[in-house]
């Protein structure tokens, strides 16, 4: 899941400055602004068409926008189509509601934002505005949103679970991090200040599900690792990031985790997913998608740990996910995850042979241990309200979930296929 492109993301509040204190945080700010911009510039080895102004924003206002854009970029059936697909796979709690989650970070934990539709930067008060230091990298940060936008062109991506998104996402935001960065280092006198911008939500703010709050976390941390290891190939020059901006963003988190992959163009391998054959009439489909690296890792962790999952998950080499609906989704007399109407595939191509087998035995793990699943056969498992069953076959692993271990069954044995050649 990834919150719209151009926003700085804090692990939680800090503080609770009043309207007052925030205002003269803005006055002090603009009194400097020309200069910060300045600096923004030669950290970035860019200039600005049209320098922006930021205007000063509560967290309800901040809330109220983002809940606005995110309907008019997903429809209320597809965000009941992610709050029931994570539930499934475990990612969040069965009692809780994605759309509450997203409105609770919009209002809580974000500092600033920079709109590329509308060309608004601003800073929020009680986070982005809480103290002059604060305020100044965060504007550092959004900036450079502002900067790359006018340079670059930036776009939004929907929220949802899409790898390809969730990489170019990384990009923007490892890119303001990197920069930001580089301000507070050679700019700023607190040493921990960048420590206090990523605190854990424990200091404040919403306490946010694991999956969620690693969502939230990937763009900033990996983007920037990311983005700095193209600035050293660019011999210490931005050459390489303008590149990615302007012709070759990456296209999958594993060139993220793994910018070797990204410079020698490695691309997810496909895999095709021909599953309305074997419904009957009563089934749509609900939502569908990319399962990259770094959400197979989060589903893996559940069952193995974070740090063995990490070594795993990097035999990833392509992954993708349906999930189909027999029935009204919510439906009101069957509780989210409602396993007697849904049926998820995921299937993933991995590296042959040994990673293969390693990577399977993974997702038995994550099944049993994160799910609760039964084993009742080999590769099977029943599940509260249903059965799940994989399958595999060279190095293509299909993990399907159903109604019925019949029904699972078939759904992991025939859904899915590697196009010839590929």
């Amino acid at each position: 899941m990834a919150l719209a492109v151009g926003s700085l993301v804090l692990g939680g509040r800090q503080s609770k400055a009043g309207g007052n204190r925030a205002s003269a945080t803005l006055a002090a700010l603009e009194s400097k602004l020309l200069l910060i911009e300045r600096r923004v510039e030669g950290i970035r080895g860019q200039t600005f068409i049209h320098r922006p102004l930021p205007v000063l924003v509560g967290g309800a206002e901040v809330r109220r926008q983002g809940l606005v854009e995110l309907d008019q970029q997903v429809t209320a059936q597809e965000q009941a189509a992610d709050d029931e697909l994570l539930k499934l796979l475990g990612l969040i709690p069965a009692d809780s509601n994605l759309r509450d989650i997203q409105g609770a970070v919009f209002q809580d934990q974000v500092a600033g934002f920079y709109d590329p539709h509308k060309k608004k930067l601003a800073l929020v008060k009680d986070a982005g505005a809480q103290d002059e230091s604060v305020g100044e990298i965060t504007l550092a940060h959004e900036l450079t949103h502002a900067l790359d936008d006018q340079r670059f062109g930036i776009r939004d991506q929907p929220p949802g679970t899409n790898d390809r998104a969730t990489a170019y996402t990384a990009l923007v935001e490892g890119d303001a991090t990197s920069v930001m960065t580089r301000y507070a280092t050679k700019f700023m006198d607190s040493s921990n200040l960048l420590g206090a911008l990523f605190a854990s939500t424990n200091t404040g703010g919403p306490k946010l599900p694991p999956y969620i709050q690693a969502s939230l976390e990937f763009p900033y941390l990996e983007g920037q690792r990311f983005v700095d290891t193209l600035y050293r190939w660019g011999h210490n020059s931005w050459k390489v990031v303008n590149v990615a901006f302007k012709a070759k963003p990456p296209i999958s988190t594993q060139q993220i985790l793994h910018p070797l992959d990204y410079l020698r163009n490695v691309k997810p391998l496909p895999i095709d997913l021909r599953i309305r054959p074997l419904l009957d009439r009563r089934w749509r489909l609900a939502t569908s998608g990319s399962l990259g690296e770094f959400d197979t890792r989060e589903l893996l962790q559940l069952g193995i740990g974070a740090d063995r999952a990490d070594d795993v998950g990097e035999a990833w080499r392509g992954g993708v996910y349906q999930l189909w609906r027999s029935g009204p989704l919510p439906d009101g007399k069957c509780s989210s995850p409602c396993r007697p109407h849904d049926s998820l595939v995921l299937a993933w191509r991995t590296n042959p042979g040994r990673d293969t087998q390693t990577f399977t035995g993974a997702l038995g793990s994550y099944v049993e241990r994160g799910l609760g699943g039964k084993p009742r056969a080999r590769n099977t498992w029943s599940l509260d309200g249903g059965a799940a069953s994989m399958t595999t076959n060279g190095s293509t692993t299909v993990l399907a979930f159903a109604p019925d271990q019949a029904l699972a069954g078939e759904l992991s044995t025939r859904a899915a296929s590697v196009p010839l050649g590929k």
